[in-house]
C-alpha cells in the first residue's frame, strides 16, 4: 500500500549550528543555516567566516587564515542532534571572476571555499558532546 500522506517532491531542509571552530566562533541560539545535508551547510559557514575575518576587528588576527576546522550540530526538531566535524580551506583565484545578475548588479569573486570532513573527529565529538550533557 502506498503512503499518500507523504510528499516526495518535497526536499527536506535540516538546520545547523556552529559549535566550535578554530578562530573562536560560535553561533548564537538564533543563528543557524539550513541546507539538505551537513556538507552544503559547511560551505555556507565558510562564506560566513571569511566573510567575518575580513569584515570583523575582533577576528582581525587570523586575516592570513587560509583553513579554519569547525563542528557543527544538527539542530532540526526530532533530530538526534548529530555533530560533524569539516575543514575549511580557502582559496583565492589568480583572476577574481566576475558575474553580472539580471538585474545590473556585479558580483565579483575573488576566493572559493572546499570543505573536506574531518578524518579523526571522534575525541572532538565526545569532548563536544560531554560539553553539551555538562
Amino acid at each position: 500500500m502506498v503512503d499518500s500522506n507523504k510528499d516526495t517532491t518535497k526536499t527536506s531542509s535540516r538546520k545547523f549550528k556552529i559549535i566550535s571552530s578554530s578562530i573562536g566562533y560560535v553561533s548564537s541560539d538564533s543563528s543557524s543555516f539550513s541546507g539538505s545535508s551537513p556538507y552544503s551547510v559547511a560551505k555556507k559557514f565558510g562564506s560566513k567566516l571569511f566573510r567575518l575575518i575580513q569584515q570583523n576587528p575582533e577576528y582581525i588576527s587570523y586575516k592570513d587564515t587560509t583553513e579554519i576546522k569547525i563542528n557543527i550540530r544538527e539542530s532540526t526538531r526530532n533530530s538526534k542532534n548529530n555533530v560533524f566535524c569539516y575543514k575549511l580551506i580557502k582559496k583565492n583565484y589568480d583572476k577574481p571572476i566576475e558575474r553580472t545578475l539580471p538585474n545590473g548588479t556585479t558580483i565579483e569573486y575573488t576566493f572559493e571555499i572546499k570543505v573536506k570532513r574531518c578524518v579523526d573527529d571522534t575525541i572532538e565529538k565526545t569532548i563536544i558532546t560531554e560539553k553539551i550533557l555538562i
